[in-house]
């Protein structure tokens, strides 16, 4: 009977576990993405409470630990290397060499030379140029490392898994019908809360303080609504039985619970499209693209599953097909009023690349782009410029080539990872099939923006993508060794 106890009081407890992280998830778009100092905090108290907890229930055998994470060593060995070397560039040498005798020195910034030249003494000695900075970059790293971890290990429960996906898309929609109420009514809740001033614009920026950093949200959350529309509803209808059963159960499917998830999915689109973010909208379209070839590949079963993977792609290619067409005419008034070249992008990415020729194996220090910008910019883009609007760039010159290519290459493998569980699982293979666009729409907004930097979609798409490495074996593959 204690036995029986136990069983039915573990599912609860990492049910809750599951709620904290929903919960953190659906805070942090609110204060402007958690793209401020004392948000980020909150953030990261809340996924610190959930990984907390979780360890305390593990430990004392009350919730399962982790997943063997030997399944995912390559991508943890990629971030080990490229955070550590973060914070070996966070630390005075200086006060190294005084303590230990070991002279690393020359690895040195040149700005704390003349720095200390300038000031008649010894100074600090960092290898990146602002330190503060790049500790603050390794806090927010941290967050996303949390989400993942959290998502990876509660959602290798299939249940838990189909709660966390479900629960994202109610996130997404609730913030997107947020978004348009305010934009057609005029009403700003960021600004009626928090003093915090955004630019006036005639584009949906919902909670965030940019509208490209909304439209790569709604990306995964759009992603992740057709995702589950078309598994459910691949799953709901008879295609095997001749047109009258495949027509009356595709109707019975669409007027029962499957109705709110083509609505959750218009209002996500709705609120992506009136961004107007090009890059955001194309990023969107690559990744409805990664979702059709992701759900398409792999293992069949059945003559009547084929028939459904056939239809479920041609109603995805129908979605991209008019995604495109609604959104064309807003895009091209963009690029006829700011034309085709964005110049201040264009002159970014070459002073991006000026910083990576100076330092290319030690780097300037991970997050000091506004610190370091200044020494490589061409005078043209004018104001203070906190990001290179190119997170590969931007990657590689703070960290340097090794650990950039390093920090790069984590997601990467891991999107990997769930390509292949498209290929070799049959049920269930939605979850990493939505990892895996979902990396494809990151991957290629990071090229023009940085999203991935404002914590709100970096943990949202951490937990895709946890979610996604979870579901990507078999159950019964957890005993082999």
């Amino acid at each position: 009977m204690e036995r029986d106890d136990n069983l039915t009081r573990l599912p609860r407890l990492e049910s809750l576990l599951l709620a904290g992280l929903l919960v953190v998830l659906a805070w942090a778009p609110f204060p402007y993405g958690s793209n401020r100092p004392w948000a980020e905090l909150a953030l990261g108290l809340g996924l610190g409470v959930v990984l907390v907890a979780w360890s305390g229930l593990a430990l004392t055998g009350k919730a399962t630990s982790l997943p063997p994470l030997r399944r995912i060593a390559l991508p943890v060995v990629c971030i080990g290397v490229a955070l550590g070397w973060a914070f070996v560039q966070a630390i005075d040498l200086e006060a190294v060499f005084r303590l230990t005798g070991i002279d690393a020195r020359a690895f040195v910034h040149p700005v704390w030379p003349a720095a200390s030249a300038a000031l008649g003494g010894d100074a600090a000695a960092y290898i990146s140029v602002d330190p503060e900075s790049t500790r603050h970059a390794i806090f927010a790293a941290s967050l996303s490392l949390g989400s993942f971890l959290i998502a990876y290990g509660l959602a290798r429960d299939r249940e838990r898994a189909s709660r966390l996906l479900r629960g994202f898309v109610a996130i997404a929609v609730v913030y997107a019908a947020v978004a348009l109420a305010g934009f057609e009514f005029g009403i700003d809740l960021q600004a009626l809360l928090m003093p915090d001033l955004r630019t006036v614009t005639d584009r949906i920026a919902g909670p965030f303080v940019n509208p490209n950093h909304l439209a790569t949200f709604m990306s995964l959350g759009a992603l992740a609504a057709m995702g589950l529309f078309v598994e459910t509803l691949r799953q709901s209808v008879v295609w095997d039985r001749g047109p009258r059963v495949l027509l009356r159960t595709a109707m019975q499917a669409l007027t029962g619970p499957i109705a709110l998830s083509i609505a959750a999915m218009t209002v996500i689109l709705a609120a992506l499209l009136l961004s107007q973010s090009r890059g955001g909208v194309i990023a969107f379209l690559f990744g409805t693209l990664a979702l059709i070839v992701a759900l398409a590949v792999g293992r069949k079963a059945t003559v009547g599953e084929e028939k459904g993977q056939r239809a479920m792609a041609a109603l995805l290619v129908t979605v991209l097909g008019v995604a495109a067409a609604v959104s064309i005419d807003p895009l091209l008034g963009r690029v006829s009023e700011q034309g085709m070249n964005d110049s201040a992008r264009a002159s970014l990415a070459h002073s991006s690349l000026r910083a990576i020729e100076a330092a290319p194996l030690v780097g300037q220090g991970f997050g000091a782009f506004q610190r370091y910008y200044p020494l490589y910019a061409d005078g043209s883009v004018q104001g203070d410029v906190d990001e290179a609007h190119n997170d590969v760039l931007e990657t590689l010159a703070d960290l340097g080539l090794p650990a950039g290519l390093a920090f790069m290459a984590a997601p990467l493998l891991l999107a990997g990872m769930c390509f292949a569980g498209c290929l070799r699982r049959r049920r269930d293979r939605m979850y990493p099939a939505i990892a895996f666009s979902a990396s494809v729409v990151v991957g290629v907004h990071a090229l023009v923006e940085f999203s991935l930097q404002v914590p709100a979609v970096a943990i949202a798409y951490s937990a895709l993508l946890g979610l996604g490495v979870a579901q990507s074996w078999r159950s019964s593959m957890d005993a082999v060794r």
